[in-house]
Order: C-alpha cells, then structure tokens, then sequence
C-alpha cells in the first residue's frame, strides 16, 4: 500500500475514534486521538487546514470548558490591561521565540503570565536571567493529562484575568486549543505562527495571528482560510549573547576555512538528487583546506558517509549553546536544503556571515530576512552556488564585499519591542503584508518523498500523553516499550563493559 493510502486510513481511523469517543463523553481519548491526527498531518504535510478537526476541537471546548471570566460583562472592565498571559508549548530556553516575546513584554511594563511544561522547570536559564527582577508569575501545567492541562490553562485565565493572550506552541496542541477557543470576546487571542510552512491545528483560537513573512502570511490567508485582516505581520530577531564564551572546535582550527552549517538533520534529506551532500562534496574536493561542521541532531547516515570520505575534514557535534561565536569564526554559513533554516540563517547574519541558501523559486525561503532579494544569498541550482562558493572562500575581499550587504536584514531589539508594543495595543505594525499565492505542490512531495510511516505512526500514537490510545493500538505501544527496555539493556551493558575495560 503506498503512504497517501496509509495515511488516508490512519486518518480514518482516528477521526472515527474521535467522534465516537466525543458521543460517549470520553473526552481524554477524544483528545488523544486529534493530537495523534494533528501530529500525523503535521509530519505529512500535503494539507495546511483539516475542518473536521476545527470542529472537534469547538465541539469539545463548549463541553469541557467552564469559564469563570464573566461573559456577559465588558471584557476591557472584566480583564487586567496590564496582564499579557504567554503560552509556551514548547519550553525551551534560546531556541525559538518565547525569549524575544517574553523580554519585550517584560521591558514594556506589563504583568507575565508565563505558562510552560512542566518539564521546562529548571531548563530555561537565559529566560530566567532576562526576567530576572520583572513583573512574572510562572505558571507549570503537566502533560500528563489533556483535561487537565486545559484545566490549569482555564483555571489560569480566570484567576489572572489577562487583557491580552499570546498562543505558541507545537502544531499538535490541542489541549491549549481546547482551552484558547472557549476565550473568544473575553481577551485579544495572538498567535505566533512559527510553524508557518505547514499544517498546524486551531485555525479558529486566535483574533490575530502573527506571521513574521509575507510566505506564512500568504500560506495563513489561501490555504488555512484564514481572513486577511487577522494577519499581522512582525519580523522577528534571533538572540543571542555577545558575553558568551566560545566553547571550542573539535578540531585544530588554525589556517583552516570552516563552512559551518546546523539545524535538524532531516532539513538535509528528502530530494531526489541528495543536493545539499552533492554540493557539500564538491566544495571539499575543490578546497583541500576547508573543514565542514555541523552543529545538530536526527538521522546522520548520509553526513556520516561524508565524514568516512573526508576523514579529519567533516564533524558532527549537538546542537550549540555558543552559536553565535561558532559563526563569528566560520567562513560562511551553508544553509540546510531542501528545508531550509529560519533562524538559523538569522544567527549567520547576525554574526555578519553569509548564509548561501539554495532554493526554488517561490520556495518557504522568502522573507527570512528584510529586503531579501538586495542580500545575494538565494542560488536556484546548486552550479551557481558551488561557484560562488568557491569564490567566497579564495577572495577574501568579495568575502568582505558580501558580508557588508547583509546590513540592516534583521529587525532591531528596539524596533521588534515598539512593534509588538503596537500589537498589544493597536492589532497592527507598520509592515505591509503582501500577498501571494505559491505553488506548495513541490514542497509537500518532498514532505511525502520523507516520510516514514511506520516510524512515524509510533510517533504519534505511543506516546505517553496518548496512553488512552492503548487498547485501540496495543501494537504500537508493546512496540516501543519493548524498544526502550532494550535501548536501557544496551545502554546498561556498555556501562559495565567500559567500568569493566577500567
């Protein structure tokens, strides 16, 4: 059976679970089952919005939700106008964009509600250090439980009785939706649409949703159907700190070109002519004095392959804490293909370094940066940038050429708080939203070409979140515990033969 079928029957299958678990009024299984259908669109990316989903998700919040606000009262007297509650899906520390919000809305004087997993507790340091001394109230929510993760998202609104809400999370976050949708006309919802290349559910939870280009702004509005004047556009910048220490290479460094590039590794795979390896050997063929590092964590087989021809040319390490001094010291940034990194192309200029980026046209590389077009980053074959590549790391004067038109590509701190200042109060920025219809057709084979549905089914489904799900897909979690137990064996075993050889 080909993966279209398999993933047309899974869908199925889980909508059926979802419905008749709704008519029963077991509404945790209910919830599992569209966080496990939203995580499978997610990861096979052929469609940007699911109705049916939209509907569960309104159908179970008028059931579950108890609003203790008071609807029937003027929401600008019945909320806090200094209040902003941030949700935060995601929990991490400098990664992402929480950091940026969070600073922003602390420095603009108003009162953090601060929701994040509990599992973040103890492992956002630099959010921590930054808030230090602000106006913040953190509030931990287990995910153990949808119903009760809504619950302590409900239970948080109400007693803090914020004016203003912001939504970030992951694409699969259905507890947060359930609880989100139950606030319209009670507060102004904003979404951060950080996963603006592909599907995510709650399309209905928000008043705004911020988009930081004009390609998730364009994507929003033709295929989510989401209504032009609820797109708010809000470039964002990458943090990082100067005072940071280098951490080091794990090489000798010295007369030595470094190409450095980084990012989830399944950002490398997917196209039919290997690409990114292709140029990546041809530039260490042709340049016997450069070293290539990646900075990153999932499949490495084909990287692996190029460290095995390359020897003592090509390294792989985990993701960096010193990202941007690694930067400050490689000779250009070689952006992932066929996916491509957002932030990470932000980090290379942030640290004045080019990031060579090849693309198709109209592809999800538009508007990573200010007037992107006038930065000569962007190649559409991989001959083009090989040679200029090659150019970059023999002249150093067209190096330096290079790197000063990269100038004013991304927002200042500054600029980013006054903006968002403008959200909070007035639902709109300066930048101009221009809209385009793209042709997502080569985008989402490339999603198909990758996908893995055996992998990715357990993915979704055994998960612990998704327990209730044990009696309608046994297979899937005897599976993967058996695959823990044994990964704990191995694990086990290398300790003792490593104490042993001692």
């Amino acid at each position: 059976m080909d993966k279209a079928r398999q993933v047309a029957r899974l869908e199925r299958r889980l909508k059926h679970i979802i419905a008749e678990s709704i008519q029963q009024e077991n509404y945790e299984k209910a919830l599992a089952g569209i966080n496990a259908c939203a995580q499978l669109l997610y990861l096979w990316n052929q469609k940007y919005i699911d109705e049916e989903l939209e509907r569960y998700i309104e159908e179970i919040s008028k059931k579950v939700v108890q609003i203790n606000l008071g609807q029937d009262t003027d929401r600008n007297t019945d909320t806090d106008r200094n209040t902003v509650l941030f949700y935060d899906g995601f929990g991490l520390d400098t990664r992402g964009l929480a950091l940026i919000y969070l600073k922003a809305i602390a420095q603009l004087g108003y009162k953090i509600i601060y929701l994040v997993p509990q599992k973040s507790k103890g492992g956002q340091s630099d959010i921590h250090r930054i808030l230090d001394g602000c106006n913040v109230e953190w509030i931990y929510y287990s995910e153990n439980s949808y119903l009760n993760r809504i619950k302590t998202i409900t239970s948080t609104f109400d007693t803090f009785k914020p004016s203003v809400a912001f939504f970030y999370s992951m694409p699969d976050d259905v507890a947060a939706a359930v609880a989100f949708f139950a606030y319209a006309g009670l507060m102004t919802r904003f979404q951060i649409n950080l996963t603006d290349h592909a599907y995510w559910l709650g399309t209905n939870i928000f008043d705004f949703c911020i988009e930081f280009r004009d390609y998730g702004a364009s994507i929003s509005y033709y295929y989510r159907g989401i209504p032009r004047e609820k797109l708010i556009k809000l470039p964002y910048y990458p943090y990082y700190d100067k005072e940071k220490n280098f951490e080091g290479f794990p090489f000798e460094s010295k007369n030595k070109k470094i190409i450095f590039s980084g990012g989830a590794l399944y950002k490398t795979l997917g196209d039919s002519e290997n690409t990114y390896y292709k140029v990546l050997d041809q530039l260490l063929t042709s340049n016997s004095d450069v070293i290539f590092l990646y900075a990153g964590s999932g499949d490495s087989t084909e990287l692996d392959k190029m460290a095995t021809k390359f020897s003592q040319r090509v390294y792989h390490v985990n993701e960096r804490k010193d990202l941007y001094q690694v930067m400050q010291r490689c000779t250009f940034y070689l952006n992932t293909y066929p996916m491509l990194g957002g932030l990470m192309t932000q980090y290379a200029v942030a640290a004045g370094k080019v990031p060579l980026t090849m693309v198709r046209k109209g592809d999800v590389a538009e508007g990573i940066l200010i007037e992107q077009e006038k930065r000569e980053i962007e190649y559409f074959d991989s001959d083009s940038l090989i040679q200029d590549a090659n150019k970059l790391l023999n002249d150093e004067e067209y190096l330096h050429d290079r790197e000063c038109k990269l100038i004013g590509s991304i927002i200042s701190e500054k600029e980013f708080k006054e903006e968002l200042q403008s959200i909070i109060r007035k639902n709109n920025t300066k930048y101009t939203i221009r809209l385009k219809k793209y042709d997502v057709n080569e985008f989402a084979k490339e999603y198909k070409q990758r996908f893995d549905y055996d992998s990715v089914i357990s993915g979704c489904i055994a998960k612990k979140c998704n327990l209730v799900l044990i009696y309608v897909f046994p297979k899937l979690f005897i599976k993967k515990i058996i695959k823990k137990i044994i990964k704990k064996i191995i694990k086990k075993l290398e300790e003792v033969f490593i104490w042993g050889k001692r």
